[in-house]
């Protein structure tokens, strides 16, 4: 996933509605009941960390502290968080 501040708001929209249970608003039906109601849908806690990572859970400073990234990656990934966190 390209570490961009717009993709930084897809992100943060895409976990809001996995949050809610509601499609998302690129989906078909979006905005409507979707899995809400749903006994057993799936939660942050069912997520493996890669995927909790992709979907903008957990994503902190440390992040940026990774052994071996250049400036660029390091200035990408602290926009990305920040981004993400402007959303919240």
């Amino acid at each position: 996933m390209p570490l961009t501040p717009s993709s930084a708001g897809y992100v943060a929209h895409q976990r809001t509605s996995f949050l809610s249970g509601s499609p998302p608003e690129d989906f078909p039906g979006s905005g409507g009941v979707g899995e809400r109601d749903f006994v057993g849908r799936g939660r942050e806690s069912d997520m493996y960390e890669a995927g909790r990572k992709a979907m903008g859970f957990g994503v902190t400073r440390a992040d940026e502290e990774v052994a071996g990234l250049t400036m660029g990656q390091v200035a990408a990934r602290r926009a990305f968080r920040e981004a993400l966190e402007e959303q919240d």
